[in-house]
């Protein structure tokens, strides 16, 4: 007969728990990095660099995506 499968926080082990919560940050400091990196090495003005490097800081996963999706790629075919 079937039985469902059930996970919980409780039975996880609080050391992967770490490791898994570890790596998602650096997985993201890395993508926010990208993304600073890459408005820095753009060819937009340095009034738009810096209204998106603070959309970066100030919103760490929505603002590298928003930039890497939508403007990155337009700025790339300017050049």
């Amino acid at each position: 007969m079937y039985q469902p499968l059930h996970i919980s926080l409780e039975t996880a082990q609080p050391q992967h728990i770490w490791v898994a919560v570890a790596a998602l940050a650096a997985l993201l400091v890395a993508f926010w990095l990208a993304a600073v990196v890459s408005i820095v090495g753009s060819p937009i003005s340095g009034g738009e660099k810096l209204l998106f490097i603070l959309a970066t800081l100030g919103f760490p996963f929505l603002g590298p995506l928003v930039w890497f999706v939508f403007i990155a790629g337009k700025h790339r075919h300017r050049v």
